[in-house]
């Protein structure tokens, strides 16, 4: 279906410019995606630029107030429910973001609030910081290149992770935890 589009884009650019003189008109190459290829130390670099303060964790519920409908999600197989996505994690925990939202909260298998995580920016590459709960204190800043690619730092520049698809590489290049795909 893409290509047919193509093809009839191409042909009226064609006749437009039998129209108008063939100099008038020239067909551009579409842009091809923007992809980030940043190193270890690029990444490390732009996740410790201004490290945010303690979050008042005081504002979240400490229980997933939707903990029985996401248990049915899961064991149905489903990664969404009504307006959020969740994620199921191979140890149990999961996360759950509404749509359009930039937050994202993260249970144990038990649906107790662990973290909370505050994504900053819509596009590629953007930052955002995972608090504990319920101290508020700054776990891990993740770095997301793109929707297959991310690297997570703790506070003082560790690595924690280098997220590749659905899987996570710890420090030494072990998988170290893996999500179900969407």
């Amino acid at each position: 279906m893409m290509i047919l589009k193509r093809f009839a884009i191409i042909l009226l650019f064609f006749h437009l410019s039998l129209l108008l003189g063939s100099d008038s008109l020239a067909i551009e190459p579409m842009p091809t995606p923007v992809s980030f290829h940043w190193s270890l130390d690029q990444a490390r670099k732009e996740a410790l630029k201004e490290l945010p303060v303690p979050l008042d964790m005081r504002i979240f519920p400490s229980q997933d107030p939707h903990f029985e409908e996401h248990n049915l999600a899961r064991e149905s197989g489903q990664n969404r429910y009504q307006q959020e996505q969740l994620t199921f994690f191979n140890n149990g925990n999961y996360g759950v973001v509404e749509t359009g939202s930039s937050v994202a909260f993260y249970y144990d298998k038990e649906g107790n609030l662990k973290s909370v995580s505050l994504n900053q920016g819509t596009g590629y590459p953007n930052k955002s910081y995972k608090y504990a709960f319920p101290s508020g204190r700054l776990l891990v800043i993740s770095i997301r290149l793109s929707s297959s690619e991310s690297y997570v730092f703790k506070a003082n520049g560790d690595l924690v992770a280098h997220w590749v698809g659905d899987h996570a590489f710890g420090p030494h290049g072990r998988l170290s935890v893996t999500r179900k795909p969407e």
